[in-house]
């Protein structure tokens, strides 16, 4: 099988909840004073591995774009693993990229679902470069305050972004237009 139908398939079967990938990626554990994403994207990995799909992992280190690369296709495919609780998305280590696959999953308790999308069907293109820049322009006025505000030359103030989203993905109704999409994307770029 090429390498192009596999991870279709392999898409495909994630939101399948009768198959043994979705099964297998969306039983990742809750282990207190772990962090969830990372179970998710060990579950993934496998996935990929089982698919024989190659792939650098956390190319940038940990908590850093992108979770995953796929570089054997047209174009490097960039996927982000998201998990959460409450059918939300936060986005701790800054505002999510364009031209990235994110796969989210949901789980609490006894519900759980999974699905993916492309941040350019959620994000206006050209957004993530003006987010920067109001980004940056608010660490340089925290600092300055900090400086201002404390005699302590030793010292620095650090600013973390942290976006919460406030859409819910798994009831949202473009949902499975923005799944098709996806489909779409790799089957125009995985040649």
């Amino acid at each position: 099988m090429d390498k192009k139908i596999k991870l279709i398939n392999l898409f495909k079967n994630l939101l399948d909840h009768k198959s043994n990938e979705y099964t297998f990626a969306i039983n990742f554990k809750r282990i207190p004073r772990v962090k969830t994403g990372e179970h998710f994207e060990q579950n993934i990995k496998e996935l990929f591995d089982k698919y024989q799909i190659k792939y650098i992992y956390q190319p940038n280190g940990s908590q850093q774009y992108p979770d995953f690369i796929l570089e054997e296709y047209k174009i490097a495919i960039n996927i982000e693993c998201k998990t959460s609780k409450t059918k939300k998305i936060v986005w701790n280590s800054g505002f999510p990229h364009s031209n990235v696959i994110v796969v989210y999953a949901y789980s609490k308790e006894n519900e759980k679902d999974i699905t993916y999308f492309l941040v350019d069907d959620k994000v206006e293109s050209g957004t993530e470069q003006k987010v920067k820049k109001w980004e940056d322009k608010q660490k340089d006025i925290v600092a300055k305050a900090f400086d201002t505000e404390f005699n302590l030359p030793d010292w620095s103030f650090y600013l973390r972004a942290m976006y919460n989203d406030k859409m819910n993905y798994i009831s949202n109704p473009k949902r499975r237009e923005w799944e098709q999409n996806v489909i779409r994307f790799l089957e125009k770029n995985c040649i």
